[in-house]
């Protein structure tokens, strides 16, 4: 994992948090194959993965995830957030019903940049 000094915030759309468990969620997809081989094994699953490495971060994180994404699912961003919150780390997480990885909508997209303007002007005192 990078150093957890060189992040003052953290800003995560969509994001993979745990390398296992993107793995698990290809399984019954015809890429399950492809995704396994990408992600590969080792050490780097659990040393690489921010939901098996909270207890190193210090940064405030906001999150944002779809619903109905895809990609990556939900449920890394509802781990990471419950991780976070369960060791006391600074954690707002922002689920968008009905949309997927992209976030094809206008609105969704405007509450996006207004609250990560707003999270970092406050957690980087820019105000």
């Amino acid at each position: 994992m990078l150093d957890p000094d060189l992040f003052k915030a953290v800003v995560a759309v969509a994001p993979v948090t745990d390398f296992a468990m993107l793995s698990n969620e290809s399984e019954g997809f015809t890429n399950a194959a492809l995704v396994r081989q990408y992600i590969g094994s080792g050490p780097h699953i659990r040393e690489g993965s921010p939901a098996q490495n909270v207890g190193k971060i210090k940064a405030p994180v906001l999150m944002f995830h779809g619903t109905l994404d895809q990609n990556v699912g939900v449920r890394e961003s509802q781990v990471m957030a419950k991780k976070l919150e369960q060791a006391g780390k600074s954690v707002h997480y922002v689920e968008i019903d009905g949309l997927d990885h992209y976030l094809f909508s206008s609105e969704a997209r405007t509450q996006l940049l207004a609250a990560s303007d707003a999270f970092l002007h406050k957690e980087l005192k820019l105000d």
